[in-house]
């Protein structure tokens, strides 16, 4: 059995400098999902990815935590505040964009990193936290492991 690998990384706000390597990162996100009627389109999604870039740090509601070794970005999540209606613990923290490095995976960098973003979510406002994940057993065992159950499903068609 091989020893663990420590190492000192940290977790900071994003900044408006870091936004060419988030997009990096959030294109390899995409690109690693299975398909879905929403993310067929990637050019629709790199103009996505760079609007939500031109947000950090300018968008009161809008909240991107990155992991670092140093000066590399390791991993990144966002977050986003939002009135629901119909919900009684309005506003909720959306966390999206959730993407760790895979040489760093499973050493509890997405852990630390997803409770930094809802420590910040929670200062902003938000009363509770909504994720949604694919089909994947990997992700559902993640977010059941940070305290999620999912309550509704989803479901899309393509009007092709």
């Amino acid at each position: 059995m091989q020893p663990k690998v420590k190492f000192d990384y940290k977790i900071r706000l994003a900044d408006p400098k870091d936004s060419r390597v988030l997009i990096d990162l959030w294109q390899k996100l995409d690109y690693s999902l299975p398909p879905t009627p929403f993310i067929a389109n990637h050019k629709y999604r790199k103009e996505f990815h760079q609007a939500l870039a031109q947000q950090i740090g300018s968008n009161i509601n809008s909240v991107t935590l990155i992991s670092c070794l140093g000066d590399m970005i390791i991993g990144c999540a966002c977050g986003y505040l939002y009135e629901k209606p119909e919900a009684l613990n309005s506003p909720v923290g959306l966390i999206h964009n959730v993407w760790i490095e895979p040489e760093f995976r499973r050493k509890g960098i997405a852990k630390q990193l997803i409770s930094a973003l809802e420590q910040e979510l929670a200062e902003r406002g938000a009363k509770s936290h909504q994720v949604s994940w694919r089909d994947v057993p990997t992700a559902q065992a993640f977010w059941r492991s940070m305290g999620y159950a999912p309550y509704e499903t989803v479901a899309a068609k393509n009007r092709a």
